[in-house]
């Protein structure tokens, strides 16, 4: 009997280390997610024409839903008149890549 319940509980374990080496979520003054393996090189996109000037391109970028998804650029009215649009980006760190979110600036 106990070898019928080890050998689920074994398989568990073992899923559970592999999704925990791709990415793990770590709380600091916010969660964010660190990936083990570096994002894809970034697709080239075609802009397509601004809807008005108010609008503000924001590029595409890679996302990791257990896997690497590329998410792509769109148009955004701004916020108010002179904001600008910092891009996101992924940032090598030690422990591995942490996606830093866009914002206006």
């Amino acid at each position: 009997m106990k070898k019928v319940l080890l050998l689920p509980l074994l398989a568990l374990t073992v899923l559970f280390c592999q999704a925990t080496l791709a990415a793990e979520i770590i709380e600091e003054n916010e969660p964010y997610t660190v990936v083990k393996e570096a994002p894809p090189k970034e697709i080239e996109e075609v802009i397509t024409p601004s809807p008005g000037p108010e609008y503000v391109w924001i590029k595409g970028g890679w996302r990791w839903h257990d896997r690497w998804v590329w998410n792509s650029g769109r148009w955004v009215g701004r916020p108010h008149p002179h904001a600008t649009w910092v891009s996101e980006r992924w940032e090598s760190r030690p422990h591995g890549w942490v996606h830093v979110r866009g914002h206006w600036h």
